[in-house]
């Protein structure tokens, strides 16, 4: 009964336009009162516009063959089926160039209606875009449970030193043994398993640098440009630690920032709802605050921008009780009073 009534429901919407659901209907089926130049967009052009243009077209040459050859006192004067014969010849001249005229205006019309109808189109979408950003139709419920699952995939490979979760065995040993050639591989074996968790579009080579921080998130977009690329650099230091935790925390904190700046660039790609996707987008166009503080970590301006919190939390370089303790709760984001983290419990 239920697939019966959404088939009668799927009949009913589409019965007023059944074209639309026919990808290959040439010029909205009506190929003969209509003409699609590029496949995009089907013009209706008045034929009978044609057809006028046509008969002008056709009278007009007529007139200047006349004119020009015999000149209309001329046309008979050398006899009457002589004048008749190029009577016949100008107005077979006049209908060719008429026909040429009528088929060229119908065709080429369309084809300029076309390019001038598609364009508008696309400057409208491009200034509409300008001012209105995509949407995210996930809860804030959806998104911490899905929160809660990344968050402890992205954990069990790599461990929490904060909340005692140790970096599998295997991984550790396999760091221990390695040069730092080796560690580079490790790492950029684990920056693609933590974009297969996590869905991120980073390029899947890492950047290493000599100098400057550890861990920096590099984007090549403009928030009302197209095109979208990052990547990930590093400094060379953290192949030096001896734990693989803090090299491995360091590649996830700035995945997370990938994943933050995507949910931003493009609602409902991550499953992140669109209060959170605002203030992510927020927060990336806005300058975060750097420093230092005790326990080596940043200092509290930068702890409490939205992106830092949320990469520092994700990724268990700290704990909301521990963050409590040492920098103050709650939290707010430039001055206006949205509590962050949207994510948490």
């Amino acid at each position: 009964m239920c697939e019966e009534t959404l088939f009668r429901g799927d009949l009913f919407r589409f019965a007023s336009a059944l074209t639309a659901s026919n990808m290959f209907a040439y010029a909205n089926g009506n190929p003969v009162m209509m003409i699609d130049p590029d496949g995009r967009l089907a013009i209706s052009v008045p034929i009978w516009f044609a057809i006028a243009m046509g008969i002008v077209a056709a009278m007009f040459t007529t007139f200047m063959v006349i004119h020009l050859s015999w000149g209309f006192s001329g046309l008979f004067e050398n006899g009457t089926w002589l004048g008749i014969g190029r009577l016949l010849l100008a107005l077979a001249g006049g209908l060719a160039v008429g026909a040429v005229v009528g088929f060229v205006i119908y065709t080429w019309l369309a084809q300029a209606i076309v390019f001038v109808v598609s364009g508008l189109i696309i400057a409208r979408d491009w200034i509409v875009g300008l001012f209105r950003r995509p949407t995210s139709s996930w809860t804030i419920e959806q998104e911490r449970a899905r929160n809660r699952v990344l968050r402890a995939a992205v954990i069990a490979i790599t461990g929490s030193e904060m909340e005692g979760i140790a970096t599998p065995t295997a991984r550790q040993n396999a760091w221990s043994a390695a040069n730092n050639a080796g560690r580079r591989t490790i790492l950029t074996n684990l920056l693609a398993e933590l974009q297969g968790i996590m869905g991120t579009s980073l390029d899947p080579q890492i950047t290493w640098r000599t100098s400057g921080s550890l861990g920096l998130f590099h984007h090549d977009h403009s928030w009302r440009g197209s095109g979208y690329s990052a990547r990930l650099s590093f400094n060379e230091s953290i192949l030096n630690y001896a734990e693989a935790v803090r090299a491995f925390r360091i590649i996830s904190h700035e995945v997370r920032h990938a994943y933050q700046f995507e949910s931003g660039l493009q609602p409902g790609t991550h499953r992140v709802s669109q209060q959170t996707s605002e203030v992510w987008r927020r927060n990336h166009n806005a300058p975060v605050p750097q420093g230092t503080f005790a326990h080596g970590f940043p200092s509290p301006a930068h702890m409490r921008s939205p992106i830092e919190f949320d990469a520092y939390f994700f990724t268990g370089q700290i704990t909301i009780a521990r963050f409590n303790q040492w920098y103050g709760a709650p939290l707010y984001y430039y001055g206006w009073s949205a509590t962050w983290p949207f994510t948490l419990s």
